[in-house]
């Protein structure tokens, strides 16, 4: 039941982008990664498999853009879309851009905290309980703890940007490492 209302939540939380995608390919590599790449990007997005599964693919319906979704055994969910940088030509301005226009949760989260790490720009939010459009969609959560860690992390190479979304209910301070880990295991790789 608390993986339905995660994989509810996160979906309900990201698909704002997903159609204004242009991600054209996913592949796992021979030495275990996950490759996500863009067409015309000249580089791709690795991360290690280890036990990372692919939760949701949803295409746009413009027949090119692609959503990916990932969940491991330790309730991390990872987001991605790709996208090129119409709107912001540096990691920075992308997450000053995301800042200045919040979602709900941003808005009622208990902090926003702004940082860099592995090339990413970086806004961190906790939400301590369900806000109105979860609640709306999941009535179970109402003033319930979900205790739930967000990052939203911007990265711009070569005319693209990576918008990502990692998250986890029920966070407790010792996950952080399973975020930091994450986000410095992405490489990215020439094609």
């Amino acid at each position: 039941m608390r993986k339905m209302y995660l994989i509810i939540l996160i979906s309900s939380l990201l698909l704002y982008g997903v159609v204004n995608g242009e991600v054209t390919g996913f592949t796992t590599t021979p030495d275990g990664k996950y490759d996500i790449y863009a067409k015309g990007a000249g580089w791709s997005l690795q991360f290690p498999k280890s036990d990372f599964k692919i939760v949701q693919h949803k295409q746009g319906n413009d027949g090119i853009s692609n959503y990916y979704h990932f969940s491991n055994n330790n309730d991390l969910n990872v987001s991605f879309y790709i996208v090129p940088a119409t709107s912001c030509s540096t990691s920075q301005e992308c997450r000053k851009s995301q800042h200045d226009k919040p979602s709900e949760s941003m808005k009622v989260s208990k902090y926003v905290k702004n940082y860099e790490m592995n090339g990413f720009a970086i806004i961190e939010y906790f939400l301590e309980k369900a806000g109105p459009k979860l609640t709306s969609q999941i009535p179970e959560l109402k003033d319930k703890v979900i205790n739930q860690n967000h990052i939203n992390a911007h990265y711009v190479k070569n005319g693209y940007r990576v918008d990502m979304h990692l998250s986890k209910m029920f966070f407790i301070e010792d996950d952080r490492l399973l975020f930091d880990d994450f986000i410095k295991s992405i490489e990215f790789v020439k094609r």
